[in-house]
């Protein structure tokens, strides 16, 4: 994707099953954490808990995107995808990140699929990340990619065709 240069396992990663059922149990658990976080940061807003919160959180942020975060219309939506970025260690898996943008899908959708033509069993199957995504807008949409994300340009590309004519990939900045 994108020319770069990629290195590659001939073969995936091998899960135990609790290491895949630990994976496909995270959803939920992950989407209340947010769901939390977001109570925490807006009754920190509005005074209810100590401004201190609000306030690291807003650093460095643009006025108008404070304002656009605050806004009480906002304050149920959520995003659709949770990519948690997960570390295997030597005690199990260490969540490094816990991320909402869909970078990384197409790249891994793809290799769902090699991998799965090469007769390796995948969690979730050749598909499994695809239809996943598609399931977020099953009318189609479009995959909104900034300028700071242009790496991912080339992934979501190819994500979106897997996806059909009714999905497309346009700048988040248009």
């Amino acid at each position: 994707f994108g020319g770069g240069s990629w290195r590659w396992s001939p073969e995936p990663l091998k899960l135990t099953r609790a290491e895949a059922r630990l994976m496909t149990s995270l959803g939920h658990p992950l989407a209340r954490f947010q769901q939390a976080c977001d109570a925490l940061y807006r009754r920190s807003a509005s005074g209810k808990l100590p401004d201190w919160l609000a306030e690291l959180l807003d650093a460095g942020k643009p006025e108008w995107m404070v304002r656009l975060q605050r806004d009480p219309g906002t304050a149920h939506q959520f995003p659709r995808v949770i990519r948690p970025d997960l570390m295997l260690t030597e005690g199990g898996f260490a969540m490094t990140e816990l991320d909402s943008v869909p970078g990384g899908i197409g790249v891994t959708a793809w290799l769902s699929q090699v991998y799965s033509n090469a007769g390796f069993e995948v969690l979730g199957g050749p598909a499994g990340m695809i239809d996943g995504f598609r399931s977020l807008l099953p009318e189609g949409g479009t995959v909104l990619v900034s300028e700071e994300s242009g790496d991912y340009r080339p992934e979501m590309d190819w994500l979106t065709s897997q996806l059909g004519e009714a999905w497309k990939v346009a700048s988040a900045e248009e």
